[in-house]
Formats: C-alpha cells, sequence, structure tokens
C-alpha cells in the first residue's frame, strides 16, 4: 500500500467509524439542556454549572486517558482495547443521562455529572484515526473525509423545534 495514498475502502472505513459516536452525541448535544431545565426542572444556572464542571473535569483526565492509551500494548493495538470496553458503558450512561430517578434533587445532579464525563471523555477516541499511519498527507485526508461524512449531514438537519 503507498504510504501516501489511501484506497476507498480505507476511507469508508474512517470515515464511518465516528459515525455511530456523533449520532448519539449529536442528538445528546441537542436535547440536554432542555431536558435538563424544561422536562427534569433544574434552573438553567444549574444545568449551566453543571456542563462547565464536565468540561473542566474533562480538561484534567485527558491528558492522563492520553497517557494511559500512549502505554497499553496489546495484539490489538493501543486504542482499540480502549474502544471496545467503552462502548457498552458509552451506551448504557448515554441512556442514564435521560433518565429521571426519584433519588431527590442533589442526586440527579451527582450522578448526571458523572454520566456526562463518561459520555463526552469517550467522544475524545473518534480523534485517534491518524495516530498509526503518522503520514501528515494522509491524516489531512482522513480528517476531511471524516467531516464529509460526519460534519455535512449536520447542515441538512432541520432545529428540534420545526419538526
Amino acid at each position: 500500500m503507498d504510504k501516501g495514498r489511501l484506497s476507498v475502502r480505507e476511507k469508508i472505513g474512517y470515515g464511518m467509524g465516528d459515525a455511530g459516536y456523533n449520532i448519539i452525541f449529536g442528538a445528546i448535544m441537542l436535547f440536554v439542556n432542555y431536558f435538563y431545565t424544561d422536562i427534569f426542572g433544574l434552573a438553567p444556572a444549574l444545568v449551566g454549572v453543571l456542563l462547565l464542571s464536565v468540561r473542566v473535569i474533562d480538561a484534567v483526565t485527558d491528558p492522563v486517558m492520553g497517557a494511559l492509551a500512549d502505554r497499553t500494548q496489546s495484539k490489538y493495538g493501543r486504542f482499540r482495547p480502549w474502544l471496545l470496553w467503552i462502548a457498552f458503558p458509552y451506551a448504557l450512561f448515554s441512556v442514564l443521562m435521560f433518565t429521571t430517578p426519584d433519588w431527590g434533587y442533589n442526586s440527579f445532579t451527582q450522578t448526571s455529572e458523572g454520566e456526562d464525563v463518561l459520555v463526552y471523555h469517550a467522544r475524545n477516541y473518534t480523534e485517534i484515526e491518524g495516530d498509526p499511519l503518522y503520514d501528515p498527507n494522509r491524516h489531512t485526508r482522513l480528517k476531511r473525509v471524516r467531516w464529509d461524512e460526519n460534519g455535512m449531514p449536520d447542515f441538512g438537519v432541520p432545529p428540534a423545534d420545526t419538526i
């Protein structure tokens, strides 16, 4: 295989590898504020603090997870074990983010923060497609393919309130 060229199969594989995540994460980002404020009844300021705290925690845990993934040695590679491990918790916590347990007001905020951290943190592993290739030209082409297959459909999605 030519180091700088990508086959059509590789382009489709890399582009579609991120599609499942984008469907779930896009739906979550469209609906999470509405759900937490209008359905569950949290104050908008509390939702803002909740989502901000998730990003602050993410800023601390991302380098740690990156270091762990870089040090992972397995017959499946550095990242595949993490991707396989995170698939079930990602699906579970994506559903749990939109449940309304009757444990009291504060328990919802605490459990939702943990779920948000896991769901948001898991998405960072969609950026690894270029790592094993290490050719800047090939990496750039893969980024473009991924954006074409996953980013372009976002422009055709109508706002939720028009559906």
